[in-house]
């Protein structure tokens, strides 16, 4: 998501993580005018899973661990889901927040060596 212009922006959001009435974790969205929790909005609600949360090349990436496996859906920033990422069996990935380029890099704890993948988003 660009970066607004303070200087011209009208209304200017921001995203965070909270477990406030979620205590698996939830991603809402405020307005720097209006950051009381009254006023926040779901973007990626919660679920039965604990959250772990991740932003790059303009998509979110939420990390659930489900039956000791990881599972991470990329959202767009609106929180429509765009797709479930497919991972080899038995791995522990993180996504890659360093810089917003493509394309993205996981990287994924083995016990064997570090393995990494890259993957290009349409």
């Amino acid at each position: 998501m660009p970066i607004p212009n303070l200087s011209t922006t009208t209304v200017q959001l921001f995203s965070l993580k909270t477990n406030l009435n979620a205590p698996n974790g939830r991603l809402v969205k405020a307005e720097v005018a209006k950051p009381q929790p009254e006023y926040w909005q779901d973007v990626i609600p919660e679920t039965k899973n604990v959250l772990s949360i991740s932003a790059t090349g303009n998509y979110f990436f939420a990390r659930y661990m489900v039956d000791a496996l990881s599972q991470i859906k990329q959202y767009n920033y609106k929180g429509e889901l765009v797709r479930e990422v497919k991972l080899p069996a038995s791995v522990q990935p993180e996504v890659s927040t360093l810089k917003i380029r493509k394309p993205h890099l996981f990287h994924f704890s083995l016990i064997t060596p570090i393995q990494l993948k890259y993957t290009k988003w349409t």
